[in-house]
């Protein structure tokens, strides 16, 4: 079993876009990449495949102005098409992996929260 990491994003507050492949690399790696190199083919194999990205849910922030105070989070889903995609949402309490991933029940689509 792999150590538990924290991860830390920083961003721009002008930024509308969010990068699901930069959050997922920085998920399986941490914080440094290992170069792209052959010799690290098989670490980037292993990684992808001993990860459960579907379901990830981490709180980003909160907004302590108003009360209750309310929690920004994002959460990892499988779109219509298949593909991975990022729900943001606000909550009065903090959503974990666990409690998002029971919102999820092992459907597609965005769940509805």
């Amino acid at each position: 079993m792999r150590p538990k990491r924290n991860l830390t994003i920083h961003l721009r507050p002008t930024s509308q876009e969010i990068d699901l492949g930069s959050l997922a690399l920085l998920a399986l790696f941490g914080e440094k990449l290992p170069p792209p190199d052959p010799a690290q083919a098989e670490r980037y194999w292993h990684a992808y495949s001993d990860n459960e990205i579907l379901g990830r849910c981490v709180r980003l922030g909160c907004d302590d102005t108003i009360s209750p105070t309310r929690h920004y989070h994002w959460a990892i889903y499988r779109a219509a098409d298949g593909e991975f995609a990022v729900q943001e949402f606000w909550k009065p309490e903090v959503w974990t992996t666990t409690r998002y991933g029971s919102a999820l029940r092992g459907a597609w689509g965005c769940p509805k929260l």
